[in-house]
């Protein structure tokens, strides 16, 4: 019996160093597991924060590109006015900017608008992540301007509307100079009725006061000399082609609100005065009439997909910039800019204006009213890592 007992102690002694062990063994697997989960959520909090970072970085980037007036001094040092390392968030951004690899002008000259940023963040745990977008600056160079009106179809002047090509200042006051364009350029016919006058720079750098004839003749006789009709150029069919700015990009504008901009399916939710891009995206079969400009600028925008988008008897206030629109029908009021008419199948037959409305050319109205709103935005992005 005393034999047993003592057997019996020896094996509750082994099984108890056993359990022992793996309780050890388990516990110390615990352990390291745990502090292998507290370095992984600590690298990845660290991580999140250094993207954080960077983002900031390229947040910062956007706002000093658009501070920036010559983009090639910036490609030439590949540093923005903020300099290559700014501390925040415990850790520090830096950012370098480059011109894109399928630019002509090489590493230090921009010639297409678009330039890449890279932003890499650092965490104040270590981590590290690297951004790269690409920013594209819209060209202030509209190669659907060309003359205070340019159309797409016949256009036809009445009552004593007035439309003149040669430059003007802001305020209407004339200018002249060789920064005057035609004053009518269409891909059709183009006929002056009533006691409507039409001016601008004739082809051989003539300017030509705003004239009525009484007929019209070939170009190289009376005001016509001013006038560009039955063009072979490419018209423009949508708004963005109109200034040469990628597809989207004023609606993109328009519904962000930047500099007063707005975007609307009903123009009577539209409020006054116009700034930035207001696009009125008409739906088809419909048209916004009788409408009041109060002092407006920027660039406005009548149109749908389907490019019938009519705005109607335009009989008070000002605007100053440019007006693209699928179908402008009755201009009665006073345009500092210059207009464009997308349509090939107008509402109206050819009239443009029927009253005493004027368009009046102005480079410096068309140039501000681009400019505003014509910001480095970012169109693409990627997490290097």
């Amino acid at each position: 019996m005393k034999t047993s007992i003592k057997n019996e102690k020896g094996i509750v002694l082994v099984v108890a160093l056993i359990m022992l062990t793996v309780l050890i063994l388990l516990g110390t697997t615990a352990i390291m597991t745990s502090s292998s989960d507290l370095k992984i959520s600590s690298n990845f909090v660290s991580g999140t924060q250094a993207f954080y970072v960077a983002d900031a970085g390229m947040e910062r980037a956007k706002i000093s590109l658009n501070a920036v007036t010559d983009i090639n001094t910036v490609l030439a040092s590949g540093v923005l006015g903020f300099g290559s390392s700014v501390s925040f968030g415990g850790g520090a951004y830096s950012v370098v900017v480059a011109n894109n690899a399928g630019d002509a002008g090489g590493a230090s000259t921009d010639t297409d608008s678009y330039v890449v940023v890279t932003s890499t963040g650092t965490s104040a745990g270590g981590g590290k992540r690297v951004l790269e977008a690409v920013f594209y600056k819209p060209v202030v160079n509209p190669p659907g301007i060309r003359g205070a009106v340019t159309a797409n179809y016949n256009v036809g002047t009445l009552g004593t509307m007035v439309v003149d090509g040669r430059d003007h200042d802001i305020d209407g006051n004339l200018l002249g100079g060789t920064t005057s364009l035609l004053g009518v350029s269409s891909k059709g016919d183009i006929t002056e009725g009533g006691n409507s006058m039409i001016g601008g720079e004739a082809p051989d750098g003539t300017l030509v006061a705003p004239t009525k004839t009484g007929s019209f003749g070939p170009p190289a006789t009376g005001w016509a000399e001013s006038c560009e009709r039955n063009a072979t150029w490419t018209a423009p069919l949508t708004p963005d082609a109109a200034l040469g700015w990628p597809e989207g990009t004023l609606k993109r504008i328009a519904q962000s609100g930047y500099g007063g901009s707005q975007y609307t399916t009903n123009p009577s939710t539209l409020t006054l005065p116009f700034s930035g891009v207001t696009f009125v995206e008409i739906p088809a079969g419909q048209d916004w009439q009788a409408v009041d400009f109060g002092e407006s600028s920027g660039i406005l925008i009548v149109h749908n997909n389907t490019r019938n988008a009519v705005i109607e008897n335009t009989n008070q206030g000002r605007f100053k910039g440019v007006i693209l629109a699928d179908d402008y029908v009755h201009v009665h009021n006073q345009i500092i800019g210059a207009v464009v008419n997308l349509t090939t199948n107008p509402s109206a037959g050819n009239c443009i204006g029927n009253g005493t409305g004027s368009v009046l050319y102005s480079k410096t109205a068309v140039d501000n009213a681009l400019n505003a709103v014509a910001q480095w935005t970012r169109v693409s992005w990627r997490e290097v890592y």
